[in-house]
């Protein structure tokens, strides 16, 4: 990779600013990029969407700080990049979406450093393939039939819940929370929220991956279909966020 990697993950002052892609770009950061999705395999249309996913690396003083970054994505998601300490994490995991950018078409790669030359599917694929495949290709099949009977059979809208209103921030945007969770691999009974001060319905957001989930959050609700408000937790000293989460209370 050309140039050094010493840059900090946000920029400093009176309000911090979440890491962009043109920041990893910038800053000579990026180990592997590539295409992914439709463009990738041959299936796309004129109208569709490049999609782009790579991993990064973090320098030094922010990867062992308190600004560790485990993925940045644009503001549609259609540009994602895993922090390589993340990447190895998902690929243990043999998580479906990481594990395709080690069979990329050579085509379809724009960037690979030596380094990322190192990371072969063989060596990480287990029998937690069959659980997280499975479950993956379970989910595309619910989302393709759901999506043939909302067009064919449409229904009423539904009574929206507090879930409904709340954002997830990712890189300069922010997503939905339930669609992120999914994406991240969490469950929202995974999570605990702390308020982060000064700072009205916006609250940190911590995810506990101990084997038992022994930290004791409580979740983001207490109950998904009757609550009015987002539930607090009391979260450990020294725990970090893995993002900060958005309750639009007035919607």
């Amino acid at each position: 990779m050309e140039g050094s990697v010493h840059a900090m993950a946000v920029v400093r002052g009176p309000y911090f600013r979440p890491m962009t892609i043109a920041d990893l770009r910038r800053q000579g950061l990026i180990l592997f990029e590539a295409v992914s999705g439709s463009r990738a395999y041959g299936t796309d249309l004129p109208h569709s969407d490049t999609d782009l996913k790579g991993v990064f690396v973090l320098p030094e003083n922010a990867f062992f700080g308190l600004d560790y970054v485990p993925q940045v994505a644009n503001a549609t998601n259609d540009e994602v990049f895993y922090e390589l300490r993340r990447f190895v994490e998902l690929l243990l995991k043999n998580n479906p979406t990481v594990l395709e950018l080690l069979g990329t078409p050579a085509d379809c790669v724009v960037y690979r450093h030596p380094l990322f030359a190192q990371f072969r599917a063989p060596d990480f694929l287990s029998q937690l393939c069959r659980q997280s495949f499975a479950e993956y290709a379970v989910a595309q099949i619910r989302k393709a039939k759901g999506l043939n009977k909302k067009i064919n059979h449409p229904e009423p809208p539904a009574r929206k819940a507090v879930l409904d209103f709340c954002y997830v921030t990712v890189g300069a945007g922010a997503q939905p929370v339930g669609p992120w969770l999914a994406r991240q691999g969490y469950t929202a009974a995974q999570c605990g929220l702390a308020n982060v001060p000064h700072l009205t319905d916006l609250y940190a957001l911590f995810v506990d991956e101990t084997p038992d989930q022994n930290l004791g959050y409580r979740g983001l609700v207490r109950d998904a279909d009757a609550s009015q408000d987002v539930l607090l937790s009391a979260v450990p000293k020294g725990e970090t966020p893995v993002a900060y989460l958005f309750f639009n209370r007035n919607g």
